[in-house]
């Protein structure tokens, strides 16, 4: 299997074949977009909610990991 990723929009899902990282490395995301988990990117302008260790879009819980916490908290201004 290769690497790939599903990207979920309000209207439908994608699947594109790149991993995350390659995703991300190549600078083509808006500045809104943030990792918060290893197999986790969100949009912060859809956010809707935040709890310990998740964030919430569009009544789905997305798990938050520690190590990118720090960085959804700056993107956010939540200090």
């Amino acid at each position: 299997q290769g690497s790939y990723c599903k990207i979920v929009t309000a209207d439908k899902p994608f699947i594109l074949s790149v991993n995350l990282k390659t995703l991300i490395d190549s600078n083509i995301l808006p500045e809104y977009f943030v990792r918060v988990h290893r197999s986790h990117l969100v949009n912060t302008e859809h956010i809707e909610g935040i709890e310990e260790g998740y964030v919430w879009i569009h009544h789905q819980k997305i798990p938050v990991s520690r190590t990118y916490l720090q960085e959804l908290r700056q993107k956010m201004k939540i200090f």
